[in-house]
């Protein structure tokens, strides 16, 4: 039976992910794009460090192949809290987003907003992906549909509608769905 690092390793490389040793003393800088194996944080070596910019934006845990990841998130949490080089902060986190797996499933939580529930994912973030969700104001979705339901006028079978509508992809994610999308909205907006 393969180990977990066996598993684990070719899908962070398809992702993008350069896999090196943690080298003791070596910048952040010196890790681009960058999972590092054996991570030091005050709270003890995190299987994986997901770096890009100088940053560390995830932690992956890594579990055997018999034991459910989603389980074992909180053990990711605590070397968040301990990866005190890291230059951001995040209430009492340092790294804002965290991988568990056994090498088949991958769960992921961005701990950022409290309310964000971890969830499967189909394969670990690429480094371009990371940084642009960092920069991302974690609120945003749950803002937009709020103010939605509190601004639309109409039934409740017509607010349904254009919250279905919002949650549709944007034509810049696909476009395939670009002249529906438009003509969807050009609908909205005439009735």
């Amino acid at each position: 039976m393969a180990n977990p690092q066996q598993l684990i390793d070719p899908k962070l490389t398809a992702a993008g992910w350069k896999i090196v040793p943690f080298v003791p003393g070596a910048p952040l800088s010196s890790y681009e794009r960058c999972a590092v194996v054996e991570f030091e944080t005050a709270n003890g070596p995190a299987d994986y460090a997901l770096c890009v910019g100088a940053q560390v934006l995830g932690i992956v845990e890594a579990k055997k192949l018999t034991l459910g990841p989603q389980s074992v998130l909180t053990q990711a949490e605590r070397y968040s809290k301990g990866a005190t080089a890291n230059p951001l902060t995040f209430g009492e986190y340092r790294v804002p987003f965290l991988y568990s797996t056994n090498g088949e499933i991958v769960w992921h939580a961005d701990i950022r907003n409290s309310l964000n529930r971890s969830h499967p994912v189909a394969q670990f973030h690429t480094p371009a992906a990371l940084a642009e969700r960092l920069i991302r104001t974690p609120m945003r979705p749950t803002s937009v549909l709020r103010r939605r339901r509190t601004t639309t006028r109409g039934s409740a079978r017509t607010n349904e509608k254009r919250t279905q509508r919002s949650s549709e992809p944007s034509p810049i994610e696909n476009n395939r769905c670009s002249l529906r999308w438009r003509l969807e909205r050009q609908d909205l907006h005439d009735g």
